[in-house]
């Protein structure tokens, strides 16, 4: 197995594009999380695309589009065909309804991740959670008698 990208920044959240030529992922080699993208197989070139932070990368199914996650705002790159990557300029495309992202109260940050695009581009699936994961609820059942017992 030969590692894709080999640094000691953390990257993570790869996607390949859906002609398979291309490899979005994020990187915090800047000192902030930005998306990036590299050729397949193995390359030395890297192009950066987000100019304004930006994580969670994920290709439109026609590969002409790359959407990333700044903040809680969805950003649009069109990309062009061709022997090299032809980013465009970034763009917003919406902000996530009813999601902010602010320290809670444990001082992790709430990120939501693109999990999915529609064919048609109209619709996108999110999963919101934490730098630390998802919260977690557990419900313990008949608690009375677990007291009781102690």
């Amino acid at each position: 197995m030969t590692p894709f990208v080999a640094t000691p920044f953390d990257e993570s959240a790869a996607t390949f594009s859906p002609d398979g030529r291309w490899v979005a992922y994020q990187s915090n080699a800047s000192m902030r999380n930005e998306v990036y993208v590299r050729r397949y197989p193995l390359s030395t070139e890297q192009w950066q695309i987000s100019n304004a932070g930006g994580e969670s990368p994920m290709w439109s199914p026609d590969g002409k589009e790359l959407f990333y996650t700044s903040g809680d705002t969805i950003m649009r790159v069109p990309i062009g065909g061709g022997a090299s990557l032809n980013a465009g300029t970034p763009a917003p495309l919406f902000r996530i309804p009813g999601h902010h992202v602010a320290p809670r109260l444990t001082g992790s940050v709430s990120r939501p991740v693109i999990s999915g695009i529609t064919p048609d581009k109209q619709h996108f699936l999110f999963r919101l959670g934490t730098e630390q994961g998802l919260p977690s609820i557990n419900v313990v059942l008949n608690w009375r008698k677990t007291l009781q017992e102690r």
